[in-house]
């Protein structure tokens, strides 16, 4: 339900983005204060508890704190983003596929390649992969490899255009 405001009639690949959740829950955030204003203002009238719920609020505000700066941690880096991401999602093309790229940026073409690898096993129609391949196998010195890897790439390309026209 909660997604219902960022859904579309148009079906997508990924259900669960972080992003899609960011407009709905403004609503409940809405409904969270007003509902902890009922309660803190109720909670007034007995004798005794404003110490109780003031360590209560501390402490819920320290562990949100501390669940964030978890969370931003894994935003640090394309890395750190894309491990975390196809460690969450195992199987999944596209973080495998990301995760990928940025062992290619980093130089790592082995590890990049064997991430491709994977991507194209958990979805062989998804055609990033195959042209990610071919460059980490040419950075990798294995041209033949590499073209072959492309040559797969173009017939993919070819067949999907051919499709939609």
């Amino acid at each position: 339900m909660i997604l219902l405001p960022t859904s579309s009639i148009i079906p997508i690949r990924d259900v669960m983005a972080e992003h899609r959740t960011y407009l709905p829950l403004a609503g409940l955030g809405i409904a969270f204060t007003a509902f902890s204003e009922m309660f803190l203002n109720n909670i007034k009238r007995i004798p005794g508890r404003s110490i109780a719920t003031l360590i209560a609020c501390v402490g819920l505000t320290v562990m949100l704190m501390y669940a964030t700066r978890q969370r931003n941690l894994v935003w640090q880096t394309k890395l750190a983003l894309w491990q975390d991401a196809a460690a969450k999602s195992p199987n999944k093309s596209r973080p495998h596929n990301n995760l990928g790229n940025a062992y290619l940026l980093l130089g790592n073409a082995s590890l990049a390649a064997n991430n491709y690898r994977t991507a194209i096993r958990l979805d062989p129609d998804n055609i990033e992969p195959y042209y990610n391949l071919a460059l980490a196998l040419k950075n990798l010195g294995r041209n033949d490899e590499a073209l072959q890897m492309h040559r797969i790439f173009v017939n993919i390309v070819k067949r999907k255009t051919s499709a939609a026209k």
